[in-house]
């Protein structure tokens, strides 16, 4: 993950996934932080987004923490999308349409008002997806999201 995140010139975006329950919190935390911190000292912008609805509000909380560490701006340098319900249809509906299956984020604002979302409608807009997982829903994104 490290050599992947080192490996993306500037501007980049990477989609994070904190697929994770409140109960891992301990082992998840420092992992997602130290990716987070990675990413946006090399100037990464991120889009994150839950697989699970426990994960959902500790995703934007640890995003927003760290975004204010490296002064980067909610919806020019990061955004959080949110949860949606059935994780495996979400992850093949954002291979269709990330607007369409995030029509708002996780704040209720508009995807189209977003400038770090403007130009990404699907995988093949962003470098990568990487899952903060505390089970086997890394697995999920493999085999539904790699084919999309």
């Amino acid at each position: 993950m490290y050599a992947f995140i080192d490996s993306l010139p500037p501007g980049s975006t990477v989609m994070i996934s904190f697929d994770h329950e409140a109960s891992s919190l301990p082992e998840i935390r420092p992992l997602a932080l130290a990716v987070m911190r990675h990413a946006f000292s090399r100037d990464i912008k991120l889009i994150g987004t839950a697989l699970l609805a426990e994960g959902t509000g500790i995703g934007y909380r640890l995003m927003q923490q760290t975004a204010a560490e490296y002064d980067k701006e909610y919806g020019k340098d990061y955004v959080y999308l949110g949860f949606k319900p059935q994780f495996i249809a979400a992850i093949l509906s954002l291979g269709e349409s990330f607007s369409k299956t995030y029509p708002e984020d996780y704040l209720g604002r508009i995807y189209a008002d977003l400038p770090l979302l403007a130009g990404i409608e699907t995988y093949d807009d962003i470098e990568g997806v990487i899952s903060i997982a505390d089970g086997s829903l890394t697995t999920h994104w493999i085999e539904y999201g790699a084919g999309r």
